[in-house]
């Protein structure tokens, strides 16, 4: 790869083609610096025959196994890699794609490609920093860590299926940095402990279409971010919109939820979090005066406090005014208030 990179600088640009075949040992790692490239910027793509035609092998003891991006933040437009995989043993991940430090932004990209990483003590499979209005097709597994990680992916169409181990917090997707406006469409996540882990407060406005999980012995759906963290906009509400998720079996666990908002929209199971959303007003997914009847999950700690929140305490191990019976509450932003005692009838 390195070589036919030199070659494309020295003709000004094209597309590095990767027959059907395997291509490199699986033992040895490189990075692709397009800084050293002054030829290279908006004119250059690799190009496979299929995802399992066209495979790039690679191995690393100590970072990534490939990296392709520009020292120098160069931002890059037009950029495609399609139809190839790239795999190995790596302690790392195994393709990165953009700088960890993400001074380097992929405009009106289009990719489809997959990877994978057989080191179960590897960071995961791939990882993407700083892609803009673009497309991403992957099919992402890991023997452990992340199947894919995207830092500051911003108002992009994601699609593929991702994976990773089955050992605790191995994680299929995990979203991070300013990675917001998404759109993520028919995600087939499973065989892995976690599903889909929400992990900044940056990570806003993303929207999950028609997401199927199964076989996760984990958590399906993870979102741990800080409601009083950073955002853009600032005066913007942290929020997560799930349309339409398919929950098969051998979920263990479909919602982890401690900050932040999820909507949810539909679903093949009930997503049991009294945080959670299933109605959100004229804004996502129906209006309140189409709602019939409301459900409250009984909850035996309090959610954390935000200014109008209803939860339902369970009047044992969450008992608010210590009567011993349920109870409905609404937080005033410091404390839980009373709304109605939920006794059950003297007999």
């Amino acid at each position: 790869m390195q070589e036919a990179f030199e070659r494309l600088d020295a003709i000004g640009g094209g597309v590095i083609y990767y027959p059907s075949g395997y291509y490199g040992t699986g033992t040895s790692s490189w990075e692709i610096d397009l800084a050293e490239y002054d030829n290279l910027r908006n004119n250059w793509a690799i190009y496979g025959d299929g995802l399992e035609s066209s495979r790039i092998q690679c191995g690393s003891d100590d970072g990534p196994g490939i990296q392709i991006h520009d020292s120098a933040g160069t931002a890059m437009f037009y950029t495609e890699i399609v139809g190839v995989r790239f795999e190995g043993e790596c302690a790392d991940f195994t393709f990165v794609w953009g700088s960890e430090d993400l001074v380097d932004a992929y405009n009106s990209c289009w990719s489809r490609f997959s990877t994978s990483n057989s080191n179960p003590d590897g960071t995961g499979a791939c990882q993407l920093n700083f892609i803009l209005n673009s497309y991403h097709y992957g099919v992402h597994n890991a023997a452990g860590g992340i199947g894919v990680e995207m830092r500051r992916v911003q108002f992009s169409g994601i699609e593929g299926s991702f994976s990773s181990g089955e050992n605790a917090d191995d994680t299929a997707l995990r979203v991070r940095e300013y990675s917001f406006a998404n759109h993520f469409r028919y995600l087939n996540i499973e065989a892995t402990y976690h599903g889909i882990h929400i992990a900044d407060s940056r990570a806003i406005y993303n929207i999950f279409q028609n997401a199927y999980f199964a076989n996760v012995r984990g958590t399906a759906v993870i979102q741990d971010i800080d409601e009083n963290g950073p955002r853009f906009p600032a005066a913007a509400e942290q929020g997560t919109y799930f349309h339409n998720p398919f929950v098969a079996g051998a979920v263990e666990n479909i919602v982890e939820h401690t900050g932040g908002t999820l909507y949810v929209d539909g679903s093949t199971r009930k997503w049991p979090s009294a945080t959670q959303q299933t109605f959100e007003g004229d804004r996502y997914g129906g209006n309140y005066r189409d709602a019939s009847s409301f459900e409250f999950e009984p909850r035996s700690s309090p959610p954390e406090h935000q200014l109008g929140r209803i939860a339902l305490a369970d009047g044992e191990s969450w008992d608010p005014d210590a009567d011993g019976d349920p109870e409905l509450v609404i937080s005033n932003g410091t404390e839980w208030i009373e709304l109605t005692d939920l006794s059950s009838p003297a007999s």
